[in-house]
């Protein structure tokens, strides 16, 4: 789901990258556009969700995605992964 002024909610297949997110509803980028534009500034996993967190300074969102990671060893590859993919440390709870 993606969170703003209102709630969209959806199953599908999703691909996050160093750029963005890629899904059917389209394409939400970040890092390409210098310093002042839109950055991921924050991943949080917990023990169903996966949040993601991006904007510039004036607008902010936050990507919800289903996990289905089921060990805390699968979670810290995936955290290592995400540091080493967008350099944003990822906040583990719940695990």
């Amino acid at each position: 789901s993606i969170l703003d002024d209102k709630r969209k909610e959806g199953v599908e297949q999703v691909i996050v990258s160093t750029f963005g997110i890629l899904t059917c509803n389209g394409i939400h980028k970040w890092g390409c556009d210098g310093v002042h534009g839109v950055r991921l500034n924050a991943i949080r996993i917990d023990r169903v969700r996966i949040y993601l967190t991006f904007g510039d300074g004036s607008n902010a969102r936050q990507v919800e995605l289903l996990h289905g990671m089921s060990s805390r060893q699968e979670v810290m590859d995936v955290k290592q992964r995400l540091w080493h993919e967008t350099g944003v440390e990822s906040v583990v709870s719940g695990w």
